[in-house]
């Protein structure tokens, strides 16, 4: 990781090395690929929902690894993944503690995520990106009920 003037970006040869890997043929490869990603995942807005084609076959027990498959769902999160890892600078600005911090949120049947940030002279500054995927009886969960779970999975 880099400090720059008030800001964190990882480091060019850490997203070098993973932009480099070549896509899974195993569930071990697609576990290395996922796992060496979830530590820059509060760089990436959306990361969980970009994810989740991925992580719907990374999560098998030992006893239901043979059926691992890895299809176009998952071969197209690959590349979304590694787009915006190179498309845009993955950089999170430090809080300005005599400024206001701000939380935006969001939710759907998918995920929940959310946005902290500060507005100083009209510029948002990123502090974290928050996004997870919704287990299966959240996925029942009245709007209103997933809207007030990301405020709260976002704040604590």
């Amino acid at each position: 990781m880099l400090l720059v003037q008030n800001t964190i970006t990882p480091l060019s040869e850490k997203i070098k090395s993973i932009v480099l890997l070549p896509e899974p043929k195993s569930l071990a490869q697609a576990n290395r690929f996922i796992g060496g990603l979830s530590w820059y995942r509060k760089f990436i807005p959306q990361f969980a929902s970009i994810a989740a084609p991925i992580h719907a076959i990374t999560n098998l027990s030992k006893t239901q690894r043979y059926k691992f498959k890895w299809g176009d769902d998952q071969s197209q999160s690959f590349y979304d993944l590694k787009k915006v890892l190179t498309s845009r600078p993955l950089m999170l600005d430090f809080p300005d503690d005599t400024q206001p911090i701000l939380l935006s949120t969001d939710a759907s049947k998918v995920g929940l995520g959310g946005i902290l940030y500060q507005e100083i002279n009209d510029v948002k500054r990123i502090l974290y990106y928050y996004s997870e995927l919704l287990s299966s009886p959240q996925k029942r969960f009245h709007p209103i009920e997933l809207e007030a779970l990301a405020i709260f999975k976002c704040i604590t």
